[in-house]
Formats: C-alpha cells, structure tokens, sequence
C-alpha cells in the first residue's frame, strides 16, 4: 500500500517543561506543546501516529488545567471533520507509550496497534519515578490485546513505504515513523526531537532514558531522510498550514 496523503489532525495542546525540552532548560519556563496526530492514507485505510492525551488521564496526573483543547479539536471530531470515520483507521503506531501518545486507543475497534516490546515491557510497569506514564495503559492494552503488534526487531516494515525504526532515547523502545511520499523520505521523529530546535541547535531533549541514543539518531537525521518532523513544536503549523505534508515541501533535515 503506498503512502497518497500525510497530514495530521490538531488535538490541542499539554504544559511543556523547558527543561525536558532542552537539555539544561530553565526549570522556571512552561510552553504549549502542541499535540498533533499524524495520518496515512493508502489504499486500504488510514495509519494513525499515536493517539493524543485523554482528558481523564490529564486528571489523574494533575495537569487538566493546564491542557488546552477545544471542542472542534477532539480527536473524534478531527476525524470526521477531515472525512473519516474512526473506524476507518485500520493501523495505529504508537511511538512511545506516554500519556499524550496514548489517549485515545479505544476510539479505534478495527485498527491493528503497533508498539515495540521495549516500550511495552516497560510501560506496563513503569518506574514511579519517570514521568508520562500511567497506570490505564495496561487496561487500554489488554482491550487490544488481540489486535497487538509487538515489534521486536531494529526496523519493522509496515506497509509499502512505512516502516518503523527502533531508536529508544526517549523511552526505552521510542520509535521513528519513515515515511515515503512522493519523491520525499519523511521521518516523524516524535520525541526524540520535540522541537526543530533541537535538531537546528544540535542541543538535544531533556526528557530522556539514553542520552547517547537521543544523540545517535540526531547525528544519522539527515542519512535517513529529507524532511524530518518534531514531536511537538507548534511551529508544525506555520510549516504545514494546511494540515497536509503534499500542500507543503517542509523543512529539508539540517536547514534553518
């Protein structure tokens, strides 16, 4: 199945810590990180990237004010609002199993999910001492369970232009989504790469399980791809206004 269309729908946004987003970031300074959730359109379906954040799961963490969605920007809606329907979605990758990541799995009854084992082994019983995770993950994933593709190798082709690459660094099993697109080899970095900064300034994340990890796949960025994306940098939007890639050539990866 090749790759037509790549866009994304906007979910909203979740208090971003500088220091997590900036390795030495000022411990005083939050931003909006923005929410994004990619999509793929083939021939027999559409592929989301992860599943944005739960409000629910915002509550339980002690973040809900601090979350900003709009009514028109529920995942649900986005969908519909882009011409789909959420049982449309016949794969769904999770790059990591983070809250914001996360959020949304049971919207999704005809989709397949795809996760790597080092992250699955260690969301499901994650150290209380490192952020993002949360204790409904298992319950999400045990409604899935026979719907679950565990990764167990470096890189997973997925589908005809879709492949999956191990990279850790945020998480223990982080994954990168490479897409094929045209001409373009495309790589949504998720966040190992939170902003273009990161990348631009050659200073990376702050939130992480492997910094030599984070830096491995900052280094070999450009080798794999001609357009790289960030996690959650809200200046996706000013790049992509549209919310389709094809409407947009992007940042070539290493430009300023």
């Amino acid at each position: 199945m090749a790759i037509k269309k790549m866009g994304y729908f906007k979910t909203g946004s979740i208090p971003g810590v500088d220091v997590y987003a900036r390795i030495n970031g000022d411990r005083r300074k939050t931003n909006e990180s923005v929410v994004p959730v990619w999509y793929l359109e083939g021939n027999k379906g559409l592929i989301l990237i992860d599943t944005s954040f739960n409000l629910e799961d915002t509550r339980a963490l002690g973040i809900e004010k601090e979350c900003r969605r709009k009514e028109e920007e529920r995942l649900e809606v986005q969908i519909k609002a882009g011409g789909y329907k959420p049982e449309d979605v016949r794969k769904v990758i999770i790059t990591h199993a983070h809250f914001d990541h996360v959020g949304h799995m049971d919207l999704f009854k005809n989709a397949e999910f795809y996760v790597h084992r080092n992250e699955l082994t260690w969301a499901l019983l994650p150290p209380s001492w490192y952020p993002g995770y949360i204790s409904s993950f298992k319950k999400r994933i045990e409604r899935v369970k026979d719907r679950l593709v565990v990764v167990d190798s470096p890189e997973y082709q997925i589908d005809e232009g879709l492949k999956v690459r191990l990279v850790g660094g945020h998480t223990p099993g982080s994954l990168a989504v490479e897409i094929k697109l045209g001409n373009k080899n495309i790589c949504l970095c998720s966040d190992n790469i939170l902003l273009y900064e990161n990348q631009e300034q050659k200073r990376p994340i702050g939130l992480f399980h492997n910094l030599d990890e984070v830096l491995g796949f900052m280094e070999k960025l450009s080798l794999i791809c001609d357009i790289y994306i960030p996690g959650h940098d809200k200046k996706i939007y000013d790049v992509y206004p549209g919310g389709c890639v094809q409407e947009c050539p992007g940042r070539i990866s290493g430009a300023k």
